[in-house]
């Protein structure tokens, strides 16, 4: 509010307890809760020597869901269906988080910046509302696997047959507890997702949000059919579009189609909706382009007070770690059932082969012939990741591993540095100082072995390495390129680990070899923060065979498949 000094305004706002006043703007603030309640007492004051003009008012429709929203927001105690260690797990805006969701009544947005833990939230709000499920949770085709383990890692008495995880368009649906598929399937399924057949799932989750910012796209018309039905719906993004709105407007009805009831009408409000002139069929006819944007705080605020909630990294920093390590499951299902029987093979030969020569034979060829079972599975991945806008460094062993990732980096047109043993130190100093200099290059594709030490980095906050190394004590020393003296962002390091490949056997040790320096006192990095699903009997039995017989020097004089 802003207006020449007036006796009679004045006293009005001073009735609110909300009231703030801006000194430097000379402008009045409340909150949005009293908008209403303003509005009404200015209008009992005005008089021939009092005008005041009304601008741009909020639509009723809105202040209504605000106020009802207000009337949601009671005292939620956790612990009333959260175990005392799920909520350890939880940093405390993360509890804030799903303490948002459920005031919601399991409906709403949650566009925390990429790194935060949306999915946690998520994965709690689905606890909490445990009793609406089937659950349905829609996410990029790289995540699906991810969703998976996390649900199997924090959700209380669920098994891997309550869990279906789509994977073609041939398999039917089945009726499980929790089924997760992906945008993508999903658009291609359209005709098992309507209305009717749709109401065995009461509660969805959708991944990745922004993937529905079309309102004319099939994925977007299918997730709406879907979430119809559903009484609980959890958004999750973190580019939540508000600088172009009209992007946000799909998800939005897809949570409360009572909020903005017409894309016309949010696009006047928030759009700055414009009438122009287009051909069709050689007759020139007028469209409104929503494409611009207006009353972006009001919109902002209107959110907020919704179902939106909102926290930047640098809101969170001091309760966030310093370096949090992920794993990541990627699926192999792409893969032949040729290549797939050669790797059963290899693993075999390890186990069950007498001589020690041959075992060392079989070991490197799994470990290689993994690599090239990966790289499609970890481009998809990588493809995924490099829609956010932000740098990241990518690990690599073998050869081929880094040549498929700079074939799909070239593909897409990412600006991107390698590094490997071929480099020469004049060319790595020059490649270091493009990556942290120029923000136009988005990715340093990094050998494990050639690239361990030596290398400042601190311009990505995100290390994802594509291959698991036989060494904890390089992998560490990899991640310092990032997490060190300069870096001004918490460190993001995503493992990418594949079933079927030799990521089974090396990775559980990895884990425990680094948890015992840690006992130890000898290092300060643990992987106790990632959850293993590849751990078993038989894999502790390949891991013995495994270390027996590889070492350093025999894996760093492969150099015809290592890209050092």
């Amino acid at each position: 509010m802003k207006f020449d000094y007036e006796t009679k305004i004045i006293n009005v706002l001073k009735n609110f307890s909300s009231k703030q006043w801006d000194p430097i703007s000379k402008k009045w603030s409340l909150s949005i809760e009293d908008y209403t309640e303003i509005i009404n007492r200015l209008k009992s004051i005005e008089s021939k020597d009092i005008e005041i003009k009304y601008e741009n008012l909020i639509p009723d429709l809105v202040i209504k869901a605000i106020a009802d929203n207000a009337a949601r927001s009671k005292k939620i105690d956790l612990s009333e269906k959260f175990d005392s260690e799920f909520i350890k797990t939880l940093y405390p805006y993360q509890r804030e988080g799903i303490i948002f969701g459920i005031q919601r009544e399991g409906r709403c947005l949650i566009a925390d910046d990429m790194g935060l833990g949306k999915t946690i939230q998520a994965i709690g709000l689905a606890i909490w509302y445990r009793d609406d499920w089937p659950l349905i949770i829609v996410c990029p085709s790289s995540l699906r696997f991810q969703w998976a383990n996390f649900i199997l890692k924090w959700a209380p008495n669920i098994n891997e047959e309550d869990i279906f995880v789509a994977t073609n368009t041939k398999n039917l649906l089945p009726k499980v507890l929790i089924t997760i598929i992906s945008y993508d399937l999903m658009a291609r399924t359209r005709s098992r997702f309507s209305v009717e057949t749709n109401r065995y799932y009461n509660m969805i989750i959708m991944d990745e949000s922004h993937y529905v910012k079309s309102d004319v796209a099939h994925r977007t018309s299918v997730a709406s059919l879907i979430a119809q039905t559903c009484k609980r719906v959890v958004l999750l993004s973190g580019t939540p579009a508000l600088s172009r709105p009209i992007e946000l407007f799909p998800q939005l009805n897809i949570i409360d189609r009572n909020l903005f009831p017409t894309k016309h009408g949010f696009g006047i409000r928030y759009c700055d909706a414009q009438q122009k002139a287009i051909f069709r069929n050689r007759k020139r006819i007028l469209v409104w382009d929503y494409k611009g944007a207006k009353n972006l705080e009001e919109l902002k605020i209107i959110l907020e007070n919704t179902i939106m909630i909102r926290r930047l990294k640098k809101e969170v920093l001091n309760e966030l770690p310093s370096k949090k390590r992920e794993m990541i499951c990627i699926s192999t299902d792409h893969l032949a059932t040729e290549e797939r029987n050669l790797l059963m093979k290899f693993k075999s030969q390890i186990k069950n082969t007498k001589n020690p020569n041959d075992k060392k034979s079989a070991a490197f060829s799994l470990f290689a012939k993994s690599a090239e079972a990966k790289v499609e599975a970890v481009n998809e991945y990588l493809i995924d990741i490099l829609k956010n806008d932000f740098k990241i460094i990518v690990f690599c062993h073998h050869k081929s591993m880094m040549d498929g990732v700079e074939e799909i980096l070239n593909k897409e047109k990412i600006n991107h540095i390698r590094i490997d043993g071929n480099t020469s130190p004049k060319v790595r100093q020059e490649a270091c100082e493009v990556f942290q200099t120029k923000d136009s290059f988005r990715v340093a594709l990094l050998s494990i072995t050639a690239c361990a030490t030596g290398l400042n980095l601190t311009a990505a906050s995100m290390v994802v390495f594509a291959e698991v190394f036989w060494n904890p004590g390089v992998l560490a020393q990899a991640e310092d390129r990032v997490h060190r003296i300069g870096q001004q962002d918490n460190v993001r390091v995503i493992y990418l680990v594949a079933r079927g490949t030799i990521d089974e056997i090396i990775w559980p040790l990895i884990s425990k070899k680094l948890d015992v320096l840690n006992k130890a006192g000898l290092s300060r990095d643990t992987f106790s923060d990632t959850h293993n699903p590849l751990d078993n009997d038989e894999n502790q039995q390949l891991l013995t065979e495994f270390y027996n017989i590889i070492d350093r020097e025999d894996l760093e004089s492969r150099k015809n498949n290592i890209s050092k």
